[in-house]
């Protein structure tokens, strides 16, 4: 694929659409008509039996540091694997997927993962049954220490083959945990992924729901009371299922990382590869105090910063080097100098993130919230090159609190 154009790139201001929540009647419908857990009333779907029987093998979930990972991608098995201690029903590896493979409530254990609750976060991605029926994807915290967890599942509550709901429960498909304890998804989907973290010491869950795996979540959930509930709880985590659902790449460990680089870089005609750094920390309560920093940067040449909200990119930004690295609509910043010397690599531009959302109340994802996610790209005119300008990497962050 080409390289988009540059005035493309760097319009002064791109518009925005807003994306408006659309419902329609008989989905609301059938959600009120609904009781408010149809898993714990209605009847539980017949066991599948694709699966013959197979002797149980090594996992392949891995230890990264203190962070727990399992992206299922092993041949297909009648059990999870060794890693994956089964405490009620039945779970299978199809298609490098998990599923859970009997009717009801189910539930597995990981074999080794464990650190406090309070400090982890725990993400899975979800995906609808092969027939439509009430089903969730769960995930459980605080195993271990008596029948208590922290049991945060998404759930189709209608049987029509989209998740819905959000539940957060005391025990395997339990009690209310906080109040409130469930949460109507604003636009329902097949699939997507769950991520929950928790804040203030402990007493409130933060979930997360993506729809379409690109980094931004759809939807934030938070309730509190989980301090005042009086929960006895371990340290181990598990996965639970209603019915036939599939879940992948878990992962459970911790936050990660605010600040990221990714993409690649390209080279200017003096030999410069510009790459990005982020200083200090995007957090929401302050008006300044991070700056974006382009290193390596050519001598004395023009150049801007530009930043998107909705995932990245790598579109090939010339014939010979560099890709456009974020995903449009975006937003570019004020030209500047990159100062240092012509012909060399010491030339260096900045700018505070922080700042320009202060003086720019219109900016392209304002008003933002805590774990909203920003890349961010450098440009610079390179007349050397064939394109006449060039593009450092990109830079990827989650704004915080």
């Amino acid at each position: 694929m080409s390289a988009r154009p540059l005035d493309a790139l760097i319009a002064p201001l791109f518009s925005l659409s807003l994306l408006a929540a659309a419902s329609s009647a008989s989905p609301a419908a059938a959600q009120a008509a609904a009781p408010i857990d149809a898993s714990k009333v209605g009847p539980a779907a017949a066991a599948l039996n694709t699966l013959s029987a197979a002797p149980v093998t090594p996992g392949a979930s891995a230890l990264l540091g203190s962070t727990w990972t399992d992206d299922f991608n092993r041949p297909d098995a009648a059990t999870l694997g060794a890693d994956w201690l089964l405490q009620q029903g039945a779970f299978a590896i199809t298609s490098n997927r998990g599923a859970s493979t009997a009717g009801g409530v189910q539930w597995v254990r990981h074999a080794s993962a464990s650190r406090s609750y309070d400090t982890t976060v725990q993400s899975i991605d979800f995906f609808a049954a092969p027939v439509a029926q009430v089903m969730f994807v769960a995930l459980v915290a605080g195993v271990g220490a008596s029948s208590d967890n922290v049991f945060v599942k998404v759930q189709d509550n209608t049987s029509d083959g989209t998740f819905d709901r959000v539940f957060i429960y005391r025990g395997i498909n339990g009690s209310p945990l906080t109040s409130p304890y469930f949460f109507d998804l604003v636009t329902p989907t097949t699939q997507g992924r769950m991520t929950v973290s928790f804040s203030a010491g402990g007493d409130t869950v933060d979930i997360a729901i993506d729809n379409d795996f690109d980094g931004t979540a759809e939807q934030l959930i938070s309730a509190s009371g989980i301090l005042s509930a009086g929960l006895n709880l371990g340290t181990s985590f598990g996965v639970s299922c209603f019915n036939q659902p599939r879940f992948d790449d878990w992962r459970v460990g911790d936050p990660p990382a605010v600040i990221t680089n990714y993409c690649t870089p390209g080279t200017s005609g003096s030999g410069c590869v510009a790459t990005l750094a982020g200083v200090g920390t995007p957090s929401l309560s302050q008006s300044s105090g991070f700056v974006v920093q382009t290193n390596n940067v050519e001598g004395q040449r023009a150049g801007l910063y530009f930043y998107g909200i909705s995932g990245e990119v790598a579109f090939p930004w010339s014939t010979v080097s560099g890709f456009l690295c974020v995903k449009a609509p975006t937003l570019r910043f004020a030209l500047q100098n990159s100062g240092g010397t012509a012909g060399q690599c010491n030339g260096q531009m900045s700018v505070d993130f922080l700042a320009f959302l202060a003086a720019t109340p219109n900016a392209l994802g304002e008003p933002f919230s805590a774990g909203d996610q920003v890349w961010m790209q450098s440009w610079f005119r390179d007349p050397a090159t064939t394109k006449t300008t060039m593009v450092s990497d990109g830079l990827n962050f989650a704004m915080q609190p």
